[in-house]
């Protein structure tokens, strides 16, 4: 056995989200080739997209797979995004949402990048970019490195197409980006992001390891998680939302504005029912901060103290409002 290449593919798995990936759907075997540099060609045959400009993220921002698998922003420094995920994992990665991590934690395991990628080389997005990125990472478990010399991940990413897909979170135009990890002429993995300009996030990926089947995940939701607000803005938005839904009729807007004022929110209902024998509302919540802007959409209920309480509906927006 080559002890060399069985570590990179369990390191493979672990920095591409291979280990976070159970659940996913399997897709049919792929027929593709261990030689790098392959089906690296452009079909302009999609819809018609401008040029997709990097990224913006909020803290709180929160997207929902169809894996069961939530990624939520907890930090931005710059152009470095802190992520935190709903099995466990805590990482850093750049805007650019098709570069490698720079940094990991999952358990006792931990990967750190001691020479990071570029950040902005595919962007803005258009057909016909190209690029490489290069980064090594320092591997440790219980804090003692696990790897006995630094680990070099190679990523060869082009912009491949545009393609209208649909997925449970909705019907969007999409830039294809195909990626291939390559070790030396081998390629180890190969994943497609499906990226959505206004989304600002891929709304389907599909992962390849080696000759083995791959799997996909879709996006189900996307919004603003309001939790990560401070308790006061919290108390003031849940507030105006208890007030909406007893005043406004369908249709009829009110404005919220955090205590700072960087961050303003307009409520308004969409849909009154009756569910069950209980009333029940619809609404939006369209938050707003530095031209960055999500849309959650909710159902409350009324409870047997007169209430308004979250309840379920059809998934398209994750996080509290």
């Amino acid at each position: 056995m080559n002890t060399k290449k069985t570590i990179d593919v369990k390191i493979l798995a672990i920095l591409s989200g291979a280990v976070v990936l159970s659940g996913c759907v399997t897709l049919p075997d792929a027929a593709f080739s261990d030689l790098k540099g392959i089906h690296r060609t452009s079909d302009r045959s999609g819809p018609s997209l401008a040029p997709a400009a990097l990224p913006t993220f909020a803290k709180g921002d929160r997207f929902l797979f169809d894996d069961g698998r939530a990624e939520e922003v907890i930090g931005i420094e710059g152009d470095v995004v802190r992520w935190k995920t709903s099995d466990g994992v805590e990482r850093t990665s750049l805007r650019d949402p098709f570069t490698p991590f720079l940094s990991w934690a999952w358990g006792k395991e931990d990967g750190q990048a001691i020479e990071a990628p570029d950040s902005k080389s595919l962007w803005p997005l258009a057909l016909g970019n190209y690029t490489t990125h290069h980064i090594k990472w320092a591997i440790h478990q219980n804090g003692q490195k696990t790897y006995p010399y630094p680990y070099l991940e190679t990523w060869n990413c082009w912009v491949g197409g545009t393609e209208r897909i649909t997925v449970p979170a909705g019907t969007f135009d999409t830039y294809r980006v195909e990626c291939e990890a390559t070790d030396g002429p081998y390629v180890w993995q190969r994943r497609v992001f499906h990226y959505a300009p206004t989304v600002g996030h891929y709304v389907l990926r599909r992962d390849e390891m080696g000759a083995t089947a791959g799997r996909q995940r879709q996006l189900v939701a996307y919004g603003l998680n309001s939790a990560m607000l401070p308790a006061k803005d919290q108390a003031s938005l849940k507030s105006v939302v208890q007030r909406v839904l007893d005043q406004n009729p369908d249709g009829k807007a009110q404005a919220w504005k955090s205590a700072a004022g960087g961050l303003t929110a307009r409520i308004v209902p969409t849909a009154t029912m009756t569910r069950n024998g209980t009333r029940c509302r619809d609404y939006h919540g369209t938050f707003e901060s530095n031209g960055h802007t999500r849309v959650n959409q909710r159902r409350a209920c009324l409870d047997a103290a007169g209430k308004w309480v979250q309840a379920e509906r059809p998934r398209t927006t994750p996080g509290r409002s």
